[in-house]
């Protein structure tokens, strides 16, 4: 079972906006082919709000 903490923040550049996520993770339980000790994680994602309505 992984435990993680995760930061996000939302950057705009352009005319494009981002979100930027990372932090660490830990994993406490797994099976035995499972994942073991201490893991990243990082995400970067493009984000395209709807117009006004």
């Amino acid at each position: 079972m992984p435990v993680g903490l995760l930061a996000a923040k939302v950057i705009p550049v352009g005319s494009q906006t981002y979100q930027i996520q990372a932090g660490p993770r830990y994993y406490a339980d797994s099976p035995d082919a499972g994942a073991e000790g201490l893991g990243f994680r990082l995400n970067f994602i493009l984000l395209f709000p709807k117009g006004g309505q």
